[in-house]
């Protein structure tokens, strides 16, 4: 769809000023279609790539045969026609998506660090930077944030009864390493791992703190630990959400029978199992890459006869980009020498 309004058009929603607004500013004519991102939308290019590289990135997984440009951000439509059925996995793949693969792969090159961290900070002057410093260079902005508090996927399948069909699926600090747990509409009650919790206190029962420590540690050495963890999740997932494919046909079919308050029962005590599940396999995967990625080594074969270690060092392609070899260490005279001892 186009994405310019024109007066009194029935095909968008917009606030009844916003054409003499413009008017009186000069920056649109009447017998013109308005285009609300030139006239309404930011000059600096960093923040428009901060938006619409994320656009783009959909755009180029879920409808590729219209090979869209990064250069043409100004010019996005306002949606688009994926090229075939998009599927719950689709959506839970593209919120973990760091543009992994793409020309803009945040997981490479040297902003990324030694070991692939895909996260790239907020810019705030300080530590000898000032903002004109900032305002020189700017990160691209991942799809699955760092400091992401929560984020969901939602249903509506017009097949099954109302009861049943909202559903929403809720994760908790960056998806990429986070799982995203059934909760239901009908829902007289919350689980108590997805209510409490602040990012201010450490909160044991909360399913925001076990992402947050497991995404954390996963970012220390990404490259190594990411391909460690995701099999574990998508394992878990899978079963869980097979499992809640069952149970939401078996609450229809109580539904359907007249006993809807059984199946809203259901499907409470499943929310709250699955929550405590969660939880309890976010902080365990936890445990399990700490004893196993710590202090530059990587350990291996825990339970066998004898434990394997390996080091995890910096690459070379890193240390030459930051001029380990380039940049020799000053050489010390003789007479200003010490041997570790007199240290």
């Amino acid at each position: 769809m186009e994405r310019k309004l024109v007066e009194n058009s029935d095909d968008f929603l917009y606030s009844s000023n916003i054409f003499e607004i413009a008017r009186r500013h000069g920056l649109w004519r009447k017998e013109q279609k308005l285009d609300f991102v030139r006239v309404y939308g930011p000059l600096d290019d960093d923040l428009i790539k901060y938006s619409t590289d994320r656009v783009w990135r959909a755009a180029q997984l879920w409808n590729p045969s219209r090979g869209e440009s990064r250069e043409n951000r100004q010019n996005y439509p306002t949606n688009f026609h994926a090229d075939r059925p998009i599927s719950f996995e689709d959506v839970n793949a593209l919120l973990r998506d760091h543009y992994e693969g793409s020309e803009i792969d945040l997981t490479k090159g040297i902003e990324s660090g030694p070991f692939g961290d895909p996260d790239r900070y907020d810019k705030f002057p300080g530590d000898g930077l000032s903002a004109g410093d900032l305002r020189e260079h700017s990160f691209l902005r991942a799809i699955s944030m760092f400091r992401s508090i929560y984020y969901f996927i939602q249903r509506s399948d017009t097949s099954l009864p109302k009861e049943v069909n909202g559903r929403v699926l809720m994760g908790f600090h960056e998806p990429s390493e986070s799982i995203a747990v059934p909760l239901y509409v009908c829902s007289k009650t919350l689980p108590k791992q997805v209510v409490s919790g602040s990012m201010f206190a450490y909160d044991d029962t909360s399913l925001y703190w076990a992402a947050t420590l497991l995404g954390n540690w996963v970012h220390k050495a990404y490259v190594h630990i990411h391909p460690f963890v995701m099999p574990l999740i998508n394992n878990f997932e899978t079963n869980m959400y097979n499992e809640m494919d069952k149970v939401e046909e078996e609450a229809a079919v109580l539904i359907k029978a007249g006993k809807k308050d059984e199946a809203i029962t259901l499907l409470e005590g499943k929310q709250l199992e699955w929550s405590i599940d969660t939880r309890e396999f976010l902080r365990t995967t936890f445990y399990q890459i700490v004893s196993k990625f710590h202090d530059g080594l990587v350990y291996g074969n825990p339970a066998g006869e004898s434990v394997t270690v390996h080091s995890v060092f910096y690459p070379r392609e890193w240390l030459e980009a930051i001029g380990v070899f380039s940049s020799p260490f000053p050489v010390v005279e003789n007479s200003k020498k010490r041997s570790l001892r007199e240290r």
